[in-house]
């Protein structure tokens, strides 16, 4: 085999439907093993850290496969290009082939052919008919066909503009594929939390964690705003409907966030992920001339009564924190009858030097309280709001591909190109034939009654035609 023909063969098999079938169904398993298996760029570095000591040896050999950043893997790349590689060069013959298609071109099928049809009818136009094909031609237009004639061949199409539906479908894969790498490499997941007046000024420290880690600063999102108001909207059962966040930015204006109802700045979203109570807590030591230590820890809503540590960097107690919003006694001890902050009680539990556990029980506003060695008061429980802003590159390709994927699929469906191909045929003994041979790409059923109709009406319009006179036989 010569080069050339080498090189032919390869671009046939780079080009066939088999190709492109198999780069789909590999870059959806390696898609399927990346959300199945942990990814180190999806993953905050603390939940990493505590996956990889969980699992060290699962981690170890996922990492030399290279299955731990499937998104960024050289085979992900290759089978990418290989898709797109098919799909260009696929569109590229399609365009070159569309303007010919469109072309109305005379069949030269037989009778024998034309009976193969899906749809097919033979007539006998009457003696007194001189034009038969011109008559066919004239109803085919009413019904608008765009006809071509010859001396004794018809060809009429419909909805030959069909055809640029199913390029407009094909191409919306080359567009969802070029939506889907940006998504893939352009991603931004980010997760901040902030209280009623804390500012987010969109640096790296405002946030708890980014996904990629490895993300470069200047590649955040460019936002800054205020929480200005927060509240969480109950039914009367005491359950969550909605969380409702006042953000004002920079510029002033201002926006309300709901849970299906984000913040859009460009291709970021802002969204409400969560919510908790954050205790204003303050510590002193019994001892005199001891300085007060005050803090506000944000806790988690959900479980109510979850341990919480804190610390204070020159005290050497570790002291744990429960919150109950609705607090309710059991005979199993504290609990929580809701998530609404109606009767709040937090809970402080710590070891003094002999080991022993000390306890106190606080409610805002509350005089300070005595345990131990320390002081405790707790002046108010404010609240704190979790967001996340998702950058998602790839989301306006991706939606304009499914548009366009639709109207091709639309336009290629229900309005999908007919063609009848007529043939006049004249025997040895002077009797005419007219044969009309029917092929729809898709519906068969509307066609078919078209095709009677057309058909039906043309024997209509010949048995009223008048017969010649005697002087004209």
């Amino acid at each position: 085999m010569s080069w050339k023909a080498a090189l032919t063969a390869v671009r046939k098999r780079l080009v066939s439907r088999r190709t492109a079938v198999i780069s789909m169904l590999a870059i959806m398993a390696l898609l399927l093993l990346g959300r199945v298996l942990p990814q180190e760029h999806e993953m905050l570095p603390e939940k990493w850290d505590e996956v990889s000591f969980a699992h060290p040896e699962r981690i170890l050999l996922l990492d030399k496969l290279g299955l731990t950043d499937i998104s960024g893997s050289p085979f992900l790349y290759i089978v990418f290009a290989l898709l797109f590689l098919n799909l260009g060069a696929n569109m590229v013959r399609r365009l070159r082939n569309l303007p010919r298609q469109m072309r109305v071109q005379i069949s030269r099928k037989n009778p024998r052919v034309l009976q193969k049809s899906i749809c097919y009818r033979a007539l006998e136009p009457p003696e007194a008919v001189r034009a038969p094909l011109a008559d066919a031609q004239a109803l085919l237009e009413h019904h608008r066909y765009k006809t071509v004639a010859s001396k004794n061949r018809l060809a009429g199409v419909r909805h030959r503009t069909s055809l640029i539906g199913s390029v407009l479908f094909h191409s919306s894969f080359v567009v969802i594929g070029i939506g889907a790498m940006f998504s893939l490499f352009g991603r931004f997941h980010g997760i901040t939390s902030l209280g009623v007046g804390e500012v987010f000024t969109g640096d790296r420290s405002s946030y708890l964690g980014i996904i990629p880690g490895d993300l470069p600063d200047r590649r955040l999102p460019y936002l800054s705003f205020v929480l200005t108001d927060f509240n969480v909207e109950y039914d009367e059962q005491g359950n969550i409907l909605d969380h409702v966040v006042v953000l004002r930015e920079r510029s002033g204006e201002e926006h309300v966030v709901r849970v299906n109802e984000p913040m859009r700045r460009g291709n970021t979203a802002v969204r409400v992920s969560n919510f908790g109570f954050a205790p204003v807590l303050s510590v002193r030591e019994h001892s005199v001339g001891s300085r007060e230590r005050a803090a506000i820890f944000k806790l988690e809503i959900m479980p109510p009564g979850k341990v919480d540590t804190f610390t204070f960097d020159d005290l050497p107690t570790e002291f744990e924190l429960q919150l109950y919003p609705d607090f309710v006694e059991t005979p199993q001890g504290p609990s929580s009858a809701g998530s609404q902050l109606r009767n709040p009680l937090a809970v402080v539990t710590w070891f003094n030097a002999q080991g022993n556990p000390l306890q106190v029980r606080l409610r805002p506003g509350s005089p300070p309280m005595s345990g131990g060695e320390y002081f405790f008061a707790m002046p108010e429980i404010q609240r704190w709001v979790k967001l996340e802003l998702h950058r998602d590159a790839g989301r306006i390709p991706v939606y304009a591909g499914l548009l366009m994927a639709l109207l091709g699929l639309w336009w290629r469906l229900f309005l999908p190109p007919e063609r009848i191909d007529v043939l006049l045929t004249e025997n040895d003994e002077g009797t005419r034939s007219i044969h009309f041979g029917g092929n729809p790409d898709y519906t068969r059923m509307p066609f078919a009654g078209r095709f009677e109709h057309i058909l039906d009406r043309l024997e209509d319009e010949w048995a009223q035609a008048p017969r010649p006179r005697r002087s004209e036989v």
